[in-house]
């Protein structure tokens, strides 16, 4: 009884933990090669260039061994020259879902604020520039925020220094990046949009937005309601089986009573046949 009590326990546990982990963040990194560990040439793999301009003199991709975080390896952007350099890796995403982007960030020698290092995301005809680091006082800085994706399934994802019309000049570092799927929209953060140019709307990311956090929420009650479920026949289960072992110890005890009575019934016959044998040798005598 004692075990299959702590195997609901453990069972409802994790039921309720998967609940968690389904409602808040969640999928997963579907990036590859996040930490640019694994090197192709001079480049991370899973990784490519996309620089404006890529003469020698102007520029320096390179993974170097002892500039990550935990002294691991880091991706580095060294415009020689003022350029606008990115490292980009495109993925398959859901169209109109929440993702969180996350990277480590370190900068040296920055030249101006405008096109410092940055995330760059490209979505279809939709385009993402995130906060610019120019200055992380010479330590790592994170850069995280969420944002909905368009109608497209296609993502690039980019560590950049630089920006349309704005190069820059200096040293950026990058470790760690994750780009993950959230099934429903965090309580008190605003979830960014893609620019779409052309489209004057205003309003359609942020209405697919609140749809898909109220499917979020429709979802995280199902599983709610189906763990109730298993819930219940597992108590059902166990109330059943209680009520069986009951039985049968009710019957074992019954049994047992049966055979003491038939005990002393044998017994006392046993007397009897012992006294009439005595009287008969009396008699004979």
């Amino acid at each position: 009884m004692l075990k299959r009590g702590i195997a609901l326990t453990t069972l409802v546990l994790l039921l309720l933990t998967s609940v968690s982990f389904i409602s808040y963040g969640e999928g997963g990194n579907i990036l590859k090669n996040p930490g640019f560990e694994e090197i192709s040439g001079q480049l991370p793999g899973n990784w490519s260039p996309e620089i404006f301009d890529n003469k020698p003199d102007a520029i320096k991709l390179s993974v170097e061994e002892g500039k990550g975080r935990n002294n691991s390896k880091a991706l580095v952007i060294n415009n020689i020259k003022p350029n606008d350099s990115k490292v980009f890796q495109e993925v398959q995403v859901q169209p109109n879902k929440i993702y969180k982007v996350s990277c480590w960030i370190k900068t040296e020698n920055i030249a101006q604020q405008p096109g410092s290092a940055n995330i760059t995301l490209l979505n279809g005809s939709g385009i993402h520039t995130s906060t610019e680091y120019s200055d992380t006082k010479n330590d790592w800085k994170e850069l995280l925020f969420y944002i909905k994706t368009t109608d497209s399934s296609n993502m690039k994802v980019g560590c950049r220094l630089g920006g349309f019309g704005t190069p820059n000049q200096g040293t950026a570092y990058f470790d760690d990046i994750s780009l993950e799927l959230v099934n429903e929209e965090p309580e008190d953060v605003e979830v960014k949009n893609f620019y779409i140019p052309g489209d004057t709307s205003g309003s359609g990311n942020s209405n697919n937005a609140q749809q898909g956090s109220g499917s979020g929420s429709g979802k995280i009650i199902l599983i709610i309601l189906a763990i109730a479920a298993v819930i219940g026949a597992l108590i059902f289960v166990e109330v059943k089986y209680a009520k069986k072992a009951s039985k049968n110890n009710t019957s074992d005890n019954n049994d047992g009573l049966d055979n003491k009575k038939n005990d002393k019934k044998n017994e006392k016959e046993a007397e009897e046949l012992e006294e009439e044998d005595f009287e008969e040798e009396d008699y004979d005598e």
